[in-house]
This record gives structure tokens, sequence and C-alpha cells, in this order.
């Protein structure tokens, strides 16, 4: 009784064997398994590395333009804390700090003509193109394409620093190693509801502008 039952378990044992040639199923999941967990992602490193490099947007000006000056860049962690993002309410906001040796004539001599072309206007009523602030020179036109445009030019003097006029118009804080060596500070911007705050800046720091009043009408007969 006992030898009959030995050949069939044999053949019982070899029927859950697999056939010779069959792929071994549990091996290949483990080679994928293991390949997966090689596969490289971003890494926190390269994230943060990414952000470095990341920079604020140039204004919407003349590349040829923005070439006459050196660019003193701003952090963008700026844009979490200064009153010019944070509580502006101007939409495509661009603000570029630049230096310059040139005088303030030469400067507002390269950037009137590129301002007030295409049909640009000044945004103030009764204003020319360009005002003096308080020895700085400060101009903010209307597009024609809509939005608008400003340039500040800020001399800063034996000390090389910002005038304190200018930095009552709320602008970001700019490092004082970037004014080095340079005799003239331009601030550069473009936006949508640009005129407004800037206007608002300007009635805030002091300065009161009146617009021309409209012609009186004159009486019929």
């Amino acid at each position: 009784m006992k030898k009959s039952l030995a050949p069939a378990l044999l053949l019982l044992l070899w029927g859950c064997a697999p056939p010779e040639g069959t792929p071994n199923t549990t091996s290949t999941v483990a080679i994928s398994h293991a390949t997966s967990t090689v596969t490289p992602s971003a890494t926190p490193t390269a994230v943060a590395a990414s952000g470095a490099t990341a920079k604020l947007p140039e204004p919407d000006l003349p590349e040829k333009l923005l070439k006459n000056y050196q660019p003193a860049p701003l952090e963008p962690k700026l844009k979490e804390s200064e009153t010019w993002w944070a509580d502006s309410g101007i939409q495509d906001n661009r603000l570029g700090y630049y230096t310059s040796n040139d005088s303030v004539a030469q400067i507002e001599a390269q950037l009137v003509p590129v301002f007030t072309a295409g049909g640009n206007k000044p945004y103030l009523e009764g204003i020319g193109p360009v005002f003096d602030y308080d020895g700085n020179r400060v101009c903010i036109m209307k597009r024609s394409a809509g939005g608008e445009q400003l340039f500040v030019i800020a001399p800063l003097g034996t000390a090389r620093q910002v005038p304190k006029s200018l930095r009552a118009l709320k602008l970001p804080p700019i490092p004082a190693e970037e004014l080095a060596n340079k005799t003239t500070l331009v601030v550069l911007a473009t936006g949508e509801g640009l005129g407004e705050h800037i206007d608002h800046m300007l009635g805030q720091a002091g300065l009161v502008i009146t617009p021309t009043p409209a012609p009186a009408e004159t009486p019929d007969g």
C-alpha cells in the first residue's frame, strides 16, 4: 500500500513545479520594485537651487534702453513684505532698479523719447511728462496699449544714498553695495494701476499736484 502511494506523490509534486522554461514571475516583480526604488526624483536641494535662480521680471521696456544702465537686482522674497507688491494693487507689476554714472539730465534725455513715443500721454492731468519731486525727476505715462510706465531719476549725492524723499514713496529698499561708485539711481516700472499707486504715494509724501482746470464754457449769445 505504501509503495503504491509513492509514485502518485511524486507525480503530484512534479505537477506543482513550474514547467521548464516558464519565467519566474516572483523574481521579475522583485527586479521591477528594485528598479523603481533607484529612479531619481526631485530632491529638496534641487528645488531650493531652482528657486534661488528665480528673479523678478524686468520692466516691460525696450531691452536696448535697459542696457544703458547697470541692474541692481531685487530679492524675489521682497514681494511677500514690501508695500510695492503687497498693497499697491498693481497688475503685471514689474519694477527694476538700475544705476549709472551719467548725470540726471543725460538719463532724462535717454528716457523721455521712449516714454513719450507711440501716443503715450502723461498720467497726471495738467502736468508735463516729467516733473520735479524734491530733486528727483519723475515721469508717469499712460501707455496707448494700456497700463502705465514710470521712471524716477534720483541723484545719490556724495553719500551714495537713496534720497529720503524717494524712500517716502515706499519703494523697496536697495542694498547699499549696489550704489557704491555710482552717481545716479534709475527706477523703472510698468504695470496696470501703477499711475494710481504712484499718485497716491506722492500725495502721502506731501506733494500736492493740482490739475489744470477745464476751460470755462462761454455763455450763449
